[in-house]
């Protein structure tokens, strides 16, 4: 907990599987979104790195453990927003 507020903030949700396991889930979020004005590929690559970097505050046993889910938060349909999707999609998936 932070501030006069007492805000609660985390950089991970942590679920467990069963009540009495040690084992569950742990969820991050990357975001970049103010990148994404200018660099569509860069605040891709940045995003997927907050977000393991976040992560990593929980108990992965390996990196290939992780799995990623992104969601596009812009229009598209636009040649410019759809080849800056196209260009943060390849950067993540084939550059990565």
């Amino acid at each position: 907990m932070v501030g006069p507020w007492q805000v609660p903030v985390s950089d991970v949700g942590i679920t467990k599987s069963t009540f009495n396991s040690i084992t569950g889930e742990a969820m991050a979020i990357g975001e970049k979104a103010p990148i994404a004005i200018t660099n569509a590929a860069a605040s891709a690559r940045m995003s997927v790195a907050e977000a393991i970097t976040n992560i990593a505050a929980s108990a992965i046993k390996n990196i290939s453990l992780i799995k990623l889910s992104a969601n596009w938060m812009t229009a598209s349909g636009e040649n410019d927003r759809d080849y800056e999707l196209f260009e943060a999609v390849k950067t993540v998936g084939m550059e990565l």
